[in-house]
């Protein structure tokens, strides 16, 4: 199933309450048919707005460790040349450079490039 799919389908039970709502307030209210679709309209374009905004929160798809990794920065323990330690994501890597990258310092900004099992390949980090 979709993530617009699983999102519309969850707005349904809200809509539906709306209508018995506008139906058992139009009993002790008499207002014309016309507010009750317009007022569900604008719920349902509530809703369509916020789908963009809240898309993620529908995903069911988790990224892997590899996902999450590759991108992000972090900080040589000890000189990388050509293998070392660094940190990233408050958690202790094994780490190699790139082919061609010259050694880098402790203490230096790092990019994760590649995930390779438990080892990260890594690049100086540009400022």
């Amino acid at each position: 199933m979709t993530t617009a799919t699983r999102y519309w389908l969850l707005q349904v039970p809200g809509w539906v309450l709306l209508v018995l709502v506008l139906l058992a307030v139009h009993r002790w209210i008499e207002y014309p048919w016309w507010v009750a679709a317009l007022l569900l309209g604008l719920d349902v374009a509530k809703d369509a707005v916020l789908y963009p905004f809240l898309r993620c929160a529908y995903e069911t798809r988790t990224p892997s460790v590899k996902d999450q990794l590759v991108g992000q920065r972090g900080v040589a323990k000890q000189p990388i040349a050509p293998e070392g330690y660094i940190f990233v994501k408050g958690e202790l890597w094994k780490a190699r450079l790139e082919t061609g990258q010259a050694p880098i310092q402790a203490g230096e900004v790092v990019r994760v490039e590649v995930v390779d099992g438990m080892r990260l390949t890594v690049t100086r980090a540009k400022r």
